[in-house]
């Protein structure tokens, strides 16, 4: 081996081993175990049902600048606001066109969550009432076509948008007209870490049909799924599974690390912290000469979009968005599966064979027959009735309730999920505007 080889390879471990550290340090006391939630609307105008840009007088970028009298924290890009902070708990973003995600913060009690939600709704209702527009909780833009939408102005979409647009699948659609509900979970170790990760990933599929909300795609109706349809074209570098996350029964920090350290970038920061566009170039190029920083570890993960995702925390990204009700409900879900030991180690022995094919049978599944289904050898629906079981016997007494509204979901098998549940509705609403598919408007 001549002297540059030896080189880049001593940089490579140095910076697997950089990633593998930030993983380490996102370890977590035990006892001190909480729940992150993310939930991404669409704004939408009540006169027509279709969606609100972001430029404009009305645009999106106008309400956010409404709202910044109460959210101390402003972030801008090339002059326009794009995010706002109370700089404590709640965020308030934008995904790639204009879809608006509130981060709810860490808590390790769900009723925080809808405090948290409650304060957001109060100040944001008013501001879009004043304009007759409304927020969408729902997996798939009912009444835009992707063409039509405009991206916010940030590079970074710019440059994803290019890349994706290069693969030819669905990633232009992914950022556009799509919208989603993450939990995340803490990991106390690395042991911690592989036993959530590998749970996370079995359950998947059984997640994803749970709360589909969506049935509709570029105003073609009838589809199962459809966000998990249009992500599982977006990117196989960067989409789906992680690789080997279930054919490797001991799938930890390093093997995180490697999946995303030999794929292609798309973009890295340069020196000045700004995108440059390095397109499939891996990211074992693009740091081949140089050590890592926690800001480069940072833009890295954020450029994978596994169903379950590693940063110094677990995200499960598998649900539509989906009303304050039932996401509260997906969170109890997860709290009373993974934060229990008992049902964490229940849960990997009765899967303890599941390996990556066996899921990604599951989906093919799931899209044909939905909750009627039957994976990993039993019955959809009574499987998620079971795990709905499970997760009441870890919670407490005050956060069982949470999980009622899921049992309606598990058992209605017409279809699966939160696209024949009625409950959902948040209030009624005119023929006019059902016309344009809006059955679940949140207000």
């Amino acid at each position: 081996m001549d002297s540059s080889s030896s080189a880049s390879q001593s940089m490579r471990e140095r910076n697997i081993d950089a990633i593998i550290n930030y993983f380490e340090r996102g370890c977590k006391r035990q006892q001190n175990g909480k729940l992150g939630i993310e939930i991404e609307h669409f704004i939408i105008d009540r006169n027509d049902g279709k969606s609100v840009d972001y430029y404009g007088s009305n645009g999106v970028e106008s309400l956010l600048e409404s709202l910044a009298e109460t959210y101390s924290i402003k972030k801008y890009s090339r002059g326009h606001l794009i995010a706002l902070s109370d700089g404590n708990k709640c965020e308030i973003s934008l995904e790639p066109a204009a879809q608006l995600e509130v981060s709810l913060g860490m808590y390790s009690k769900i009723v925080e969550f809808k405090t948290e939600y409650s304060k957001f709704r109060k100040v944001i209702d008013p501001i879009l009432e004043k304009h007759n527009y409304a927020l969408i909780t729902t997996g798939y833009r009912p009444n835009s076509r992707v063409d039509d939408l405009n991206l916010i102005p940030k590079l970074r979409y710019e440059l994803m948008d290019k890349y994706f647009r290069g693969l030819g699948g669905y990633g232009p659609n992914m950022m556009r007209s799509t919208a989603a509900t993450q939990v995340s979970i803490d990991y106390y170790c690395e042991t911690d870490f592989k036993k959530k990760f590998r749970l996370a990933n079995i359950l998947t599929p059984l997640f994803a049909i749970l709360m589909d909300g969506e049935n509709v795609f570029e105003g073609e109706h009838g589809k199962t799924m459809v966000r998990t349809l249009v992500w599982d074209s977006v990117d196989t570098d960067r989409s789906g599974f992680a690789c080997g996350a279930l054919d490797n029964i001991n799938f930890g920090f390093k093997d995180y690390a490697e999946y995303v350290y030999d794929r292609p970038s798309i973009m890295a920061l340069d020196t000045s912290q700004e995108f440059k566009y390095t397109d499939s170039t891996p990211t074992n190029q693009v740091y081949g000469e140089v050590l890592m920083s926690d800001l480069d570890i940072t833009h890295v993960l954020s450029m994978f979009f596994p169903y379950v995702r590693l940063k110094n925390f677990i995200e499960i990204r598998m649900a539509d968005s989906m009303s304050i009700e039932y996401t509260l409900g997906f969170a109890a879900l997860i709290k009373g599966l993974f934060y229990s030991q008992k049902n964490l180690t229940a849960l990997l022995k009765i899967y303890e064979d599941i390996k990556t094919k066996d899921a990604i049978d599951a989906f093919d599944v799931l899209k044909e027959y939905g909750l009627d289904g039957t994976i990993y050898g039993k019955n959809v629906s009574t499987q998620l009735c079971e795990i709905i079981s499970l997760a009441s016997d870890g919670l407490t007494k005050g956060e069982k309730h949470y999980l009622k509204p899921l049992y309606k979901l598990a058992t209605n098998t017409k279809r699966g999920a939160l696209q024949v549940d009625d409950s959902k509705k948040q209030f009624e609403i005119g023929d006019k505007f059902k016309q344009y598919g809006y059955e679940n408007c949140d207000r």
